[in-house]
């Protein structure tokens, strides 16, 4: 949707903003990312994206950037079909890992 996000800094959400390897995180950020349990620094964030000249505009075009290149429908997939082989082929040993 092109929607720049503010989130907190948990689980993966900072490489869904940021990016992962090199070539994503040169995309740029698709929103800021933030400490958890600091309602100021959320607060300054969003008042940063609506405020700050071009910043919007950056993080969505980072976001659907992002989004095109590394979330397609394909891509997904494709990552999902390559887990069910893997549990398909050695079960016991990735449940064994995890």
């Amino acid at each position: 949707a092109g929607v720049p996000v503010v989130v907190t800094d948990v689980g993966a959400c900072r490489e869904l903003v940021e990016g992962m390897a090199w070539e994503d995180r040169e995309l740029g950020k698709a929103g800021a990312v933030v400490p958890i349990a600091d309602p100021e620094a959320m607060a300054q964030a969003m008042i940063d994206l609506l405020t700050l000249p071009g910043c919007w505009q950056n993080a969505q075009a980072a976001a659907v950037a992002r989004v095109s290149r590394y979330y397609d429908a394909r891509i997904m997939e494709d990552h999902y079909r390559q887990l069910y082989m893997t549990l398909w082929q050695k079960p016991n040993e990735v449940f064994a890992e995890g």
